[in-house]
């Protein structure tokens, strides 16, 4: 002990150990103090699992101790709390809100803070809901801290605007604003990255796109002056998926290549989920739905053994995805359903819902909900990151069903994205171009529907994404027929069908085969 002096080190494990078998009730104060330092140490050097064992073994002799240091039991909390989300065990949660619940009991704002940061996933706590608890906590936080330069301020600001997108819209934009704002003037370069990172999450919508681009990319030129790998593995990802939005492969697989290095340097059973489940997502870009419903169900087992909420939420929606790329929606009606029921909050559903109707030959059903959108002033759908996906469902139902009393004002809606893709960020379909002909083709702006295909056709090949090209070549060949260009639309058929066969792309199939027998 005299050697290794106020700051043990390496030796907090060594002197952890015999002072915990000491008998004395007052070496029980040295014990715990080293069996802290020991998990700490643990932690630093980004073994979680040792460091979580060290401070379960701290809080039990805190435990036996009674009522006592309500400060140690707290920094405890926070450090157990931190190893535990570090190994993906779900406890870590509720031990980390005692830590910010006793921090409030003393009055400790460096506490609370450091209890509510430890407690934060980085994108939201679970996809279409709101962790309440979480939110109060942070309120509180930024109650008791009103200073507008305060960087610890600003990162409180950027959790909250995360932890909200499932919530109020408006109070979401004005609170990532107010963060970015607050980081920049309080120069501290740690605080401004996360406010820049969380204003990315909390105003994720298509018309945000180039601001969260410009916002990420500034993130990024602070990594590798922050030196925090788990931050610069958050910060990687949304860097690719923004640029999956914008079409933009390159830095889409620079992203994820960039994401996955930052894995291999910090152990966060979480990432390994993340990863998986971003893994299904390439793999659907690619055309390979078989090895994207494989990588799907990975990723739900490992979500669930490190206790996400959502994991089972993002297997639905990527096996949703899956099915309608395989043309089996009818069989997963039920699932649709479901997921509706379970999470109202997450609008996506219903136009899938309307979509999956459609294609199954429930004409009266995808009325009925075609009838909904109409009479509800086409305001049933979130403007979140799910907002094109649900955009392309009621334009394929309107299709489908020959519903041309909506084609204007859903082309009106989708009209400013035309150059994205549609995606939720976890699922992949085509570019909204591809949507607008068929709105145009549905209305017989023939045309413009042509010049839509064309840029969906440039977008999806850009992508060199197999799958997206067949969409638009098989859409293409209707269009085609319906002008009377028989060899055109024989050729965009034949096509479609090659790559549609040998990917398991059900409704292109049969959509391209429908067309050819059209033709004779």
């Amino acid at each position: 002990e005299a050697m290794a002096g106020a700051e043990p080190g390496d030796r907090a494990g060594a002197l952890a150990t015999p002072w915990a078998a000491a008998v004395r009730p007052t070496d029980q104060a040295k014990a715990i103090h080293y069996t802290k330092a020991a998990g700490d140490r643990a932690l630093e050097q980004l073994a979680p699992d040792e460091a979580m064992r060290w401070y379960a073994q701290a809080l039990d002799m805190l435990d036996s101790v009674g009522e006592g240091n309500t400060r140690q039991r707290v920094e405890v909390f926070i450090g157990l709390g931190d190893a535990e989300y570090q190994c993906g065990v779900a406890v870590n949660r509720e031990h980390l809100l005692e830590a910010g619940r006793l921090a409030i009991e003393l009055d400790e704002q460096g506490l609370l803070e450091a209890a509510i940061f430890a407690n934060a996933r980085g994108w939201g706590s679970d996809i279409g809901a709101v962790d309440e608890e979480r939110v109060a906590m942070l309120r509180s936080a930024l109650d008791r801290n009103r200073d507008p330069d305060d960087p610890q301020r600003a990162r409180l600001l950027a959790l909250l605007a995360s932890e909200i997108y499932y919530a109020d819209r408006e109070e979401r934009f004005v609170v990532a604003h107010e963060a970015v704002a607050t980081a920049r003037r309080s120069g501290d370069r740690r605080a401004f990255a996360g406010a820049l990172y969380g204003a990315v999450i909390a105003v994720r919508c298509p018309e945000t796109l180039p601001q969260r681009r410009a916002y990420i990319d500034e993130a990024v030129r602070l990594l590798d002056e922050l030196q925090v790998p788990g931050f610069a593995f958050d910060v990687y990802a949304q860097r690719s998926l923004a640029a999956l939005e914008a079409a933009d492969l390159t830095t889409y697989l620079q992203g994820r290549e960039q994401a996955r290095a930052m894995l291999e340097k910090v152990p966060l059973a979480s990432g390994r989920w993340v990863e998986t489940f971003h893994d299904a997502t390439q793999k659907t870009l690619e055309g390979n739905v078989v090895a994207a419903e494989r990588l799907a169900e990975a990723a739900l087992q490992i979500g669930l053994d490190v206790g996400q909420p959502d994991a089972f939420a993002i297997y639905a929606a990527q096996l949703t995805n899956v099915r309608l790329h395989q043309g089996r929606w009818k069989e997963w009606i039920p699932g649709i359903e479901q997921a509706i029921a379970e999470r109202p909050s997450f609008t996506v559903y219903r136009p899938v819902l309307a979509w999956s109707h459609a294609r199954a030959g429930d004409e009266a059903v995808a009325d009925a909900l075609l009838d909904e959108l109409v009479n509800e002033g086409y305001a049933v759908l979130r403007k979140d990151n799910a907002w094109t996906t649900g955009m392309a469902g009621w334009v394929e139902a309107a299709y489908l069903r020959g519903r041309r009393d909506v084609c204007e004002t859903l082309r009106a809606a989708m009209l400013p994205y035309a150059d994205q893709l549609v995606t939720t960020q976890i699922t992949i379909q085509s570019p909204v171009a591809h949507y607008l002909g068929r709105l145009d083709h549905l209305a017989e702006q023939y045309d413009d529907a042509e010049a839509w295909y064309t840029q969906a056709l440039r977008i999806a090949e850009g992508m060199e994404s197999p799958l997206l090209v067949a969409y638009t070549h098989s859409a293409w060949a209707e269009l085609a027929a319906d002008r009377g260009d028989a060899a055109r639309a024989r050729e965009l058929a034949d096509a479609a069908l090659a790559p549609a066969v040998e990917g398991g792309y059900g409704y292109i199939e049969r959509d391209a085969r429908a067309v050819l027998a059209r033709l004779g």
